[in-house]
């Protein structure tokens, strides 16, 4: 989730984070904050994120996707150098 939201720019957004195991000092909470405000992403069950579990090909190919609703970034991807 980090790499698109780093890719969006990393954006800040005042959201309430649902998810209650997402510490909110964690370096990767303002990726998983906007995601979730962007609804990219929704957890994995009734306010969890999963953050230490390992994400699958498919769950990466569905965050890409509602992310690039209306973007058209699988025309060319740039990825910033400090990912």
């Amino acid at each position: 989730m980090k790499v698109i939201w780093k890719i969006a720019g990393s954006p800040v957004v005042d959201f309430a984070m649902d998810f209650t195991d997402v510490a909110e000092d964690a370096d990767y909470a303002e990726a998983v904050r906007w995601a979730e405000a962007e609804k990219i992403v929704s957890g994995v069950a009734e306010g969890t994120f999963a953050p230490d579990e390992t994400v699958t090909r498919e769950q990466v190919a569905a965050m890409i996707y509602r992310y690039d609703r209306g973007r058209r970034i699988h025309r060319r991807l740039v990825f910033p150098a400090d990912l």
